[in-house]
């Protein structure tokens, strides 16, 4: 919550070598990511520093935030699947059936086999793409790395290289 500025969302990098001094990333507000983070903050529970708490008002671990993004996938891609739905369905039902100590049936999920399927850890990925396809000036400032051949090296994922003439 203490990274929320009135110019945008302040994050600091967590990735940096002994001595090196840190490198804070800026996301400027755009519509979406102002609705976001609104609505986070209208449906938390509990008080908490984190944006996006768990149940405890910490932050989650990484197999907690896994599991809301599957739930997440199930409820985006639901909405257009029904087979998807119905498995969400019978993976909530498993569950509770697990929670109450009760032996439950190991069901097929083919949610991350959908093709609309994506993982979190392809959307930075994708972002950049997109800033670099656009040539946008900020590009490599958007992707936050010290030297801009990391970018080319692990995120740049455009199908076609283009160039502008010389004359």
């Amino acid at each position: 919550m203490s990274g929320l500025t009135d110019a945008g969302v302040r994050v600091i990098s967590a990735k940096r070598k002994k001595g090196e001094t840190q490198t804070v990333k800026l996301r400027e507000w755009s519509l979406r990511l102002r609705v976001v983070v609104e609505r986070a903050k209208r449906d938390r529970q509990l008080a908490s520093i984190y944006l996006f708490p768990n149940r405890r008002s910490q932050a989650y671990s990484k197999s907690g935030w896994t599991s809301v993004w599957q739930d997440a996938m199930y409820a985006y891609i639901g909405r257009f699947d029904p087979e998807i739905a119905h498995e969400f369905e019978t993976k909530r039902k498993r569950e509770a059936a697990q929670r109450r100590g009760e032996a439950a049936t190991n069901v097929e999920l083919k949610l991350v086999d959908h093709p609309a399927y994506f993982a979190l850890s392809d959307v930075r990925p994708a972002a950049i793409t997109a800033k670099l396809e656009n040539r946008d000036v900020d590009a490599y400032d958007f992707a936050a790395h010290a030297n801009p051949s990391t970018t080319h090296k692990h995120y740049d994922r455009l199908k076609v290289k283009r160039a502008s003439a010389t004359e």
